[in-house]
């Protein structure tokens, strides 16, 4: 046969264009949302917990209960469970958001991370009770967020055409390792 077998980067752009033109239902995307909205969900909070721990641990924490343990682990909870909530609403609003953008549109563009940065930006709003701060740190999350996006960098950075994988950098070559006993031996 001398037709060239497909690379394996085709054959993977294969398999995603089949996967494209699979009919698609509302059902497989709301349960899809619902999974992408609960796992951001729990990646921000998991990060806001240690984010809130670290903060809690250098800074919140006044020093007159730093001599009492059971004061002081009562606050460092409650900051890093405040921490983690506020960034698990931010996630969840992010991923939320942009999920229902792409279901009502119909399209995964741009503005569907724009969408959900401007609902997560509510989230500091709200917590900062000012419609004012809210609007502002929306609008910079949708810049960021499209920047990211028109970039190609908002989703996979390994991925095809993503930040690492643009083969200007040769591959790096291993060199098996002998051990000092294989070199004795002669192997």
């Amino acid at each position: 046969d001398s037709r060239a077998q497909p690379s394996p980067r085709e054959r993977t752009n294969e398999r995603s264009n089949a996967n494209d033109r699979r009919p698609s239902t509302n059902m497989s995307h709301e349960s899809s949302c619902l999974a992408q909205t609960s796992s951001s969900a729990a990646a921000g909070f998991f990060v806001g917990t240690l984010a809130g721990g670290l903060g809690a641990m250098w800074d919140r924490v006044p020093a007159v209960m730093q001599n009492r343990s059971l004061p002081a682990l009562a606050k460092t909870a409650g900051v890093m469970g405040s921490t983690g909530g506020v960034l698990a609403a931010i996630g969840a609003a992010y991923s939320g958001a942009k999920c229902a953008s792409a279901g009502i549109r119909g399209e995964d563009d741009i503005w569907n991370g724009v969408v959900g940065a401007l609902a997560a930006g509510q989230i500091f709003g709200v917590r900062g009770r000012s419609v004012g701060l809210g609007l502002g740190c929306g609008a910079t999350l949708a810049v960021v967020s499209a920047t990211l996006d028109a970039r190609g960098l908002g989703g996979d950075l390994r991925g095809s055409n993503g930040l690492f994988e643009d083969n200007s950098t040769p591959p790096r070559v291993y060199h098996p390792y002998k051990s000092s006993a294989a070199r004795v031996n002669g192997e």
